[in-house]
């Protein structure tokens, strides 16, 4: 085995500890802040495969991609509701930046009670739909530097929200 597999299998073990620790839904849980972390290194995996840069994390964006990620389990709907607002946060917030693109990805996935194996599935079907894809592989017109991941489980789903945006210093 190579060193990558046995990293990513110590991984995927170590989320499946945090995550049957993790309290109930509400604040954002270890396990729940494990697979963000997680997927976003997913993300950057298949970014380095495209020999893309990695995206470094953000924690206002990952912020906003919690706070969506909440009110989609809140209200057992997968959407973008509120993505305009999020955008014009991100760029009002996040001092000495500012954004001229951002881009979002949604997901839920729903009869996984292992977070490594629910973070890929949300990982691959986002790489399978061309738009998704798009947004993780700086295919809109621009070069993402920063990311938020926000992942919330319920027990029996896992909701995840991507936002990646460029960044233009002033």
């Amino acid at each position: 085995m190579g060193m990558y597999t046995r990293s990513s299998m110590l991984l995927a073990a170590f989320l499946a500890a945090v995550f049957l620790l993790a309290g109930p839904v509400g604040a954002v849980s270890n396990g729940e802040r494990a697979a963000e972390s997680y997927l976003l290194v997913l993300v950057n995996r298949d970014r380095s495969s495209a020999h893309l840069g990695s995206l470094k994390e953000q924690s206002y964006i990952r912020g906003q991609a919690e706070a969506h990620t909440t009110d989609m389990l809140n209200r057992q709907s997968m959407d973008h509701n509120g993505f305009s607002q999020r955008v014009s946060n991100i760029r009002t917030h996040v001092v000495g930046m500012k954004y001229s693109g951002v881009c979002e990805n949604v997901a839920y996935a729903r009869g996984y009670t292992d977070s490594a194996k629910a973070m890929a599935a949300i990982n691959s079907a986002w790489l399978a739909s061309s738009d998704h894809h798009r947004c993780m592989m700086d295919q809109l017109g621009w070069s993402s530097q920063s990311a938020g991941v926000g992942v919330r489980y319920d027990g029996h789903t896992y909701w995840a929200t991507f936002i990646s945006g460029h960044n233009t210093s002033p």
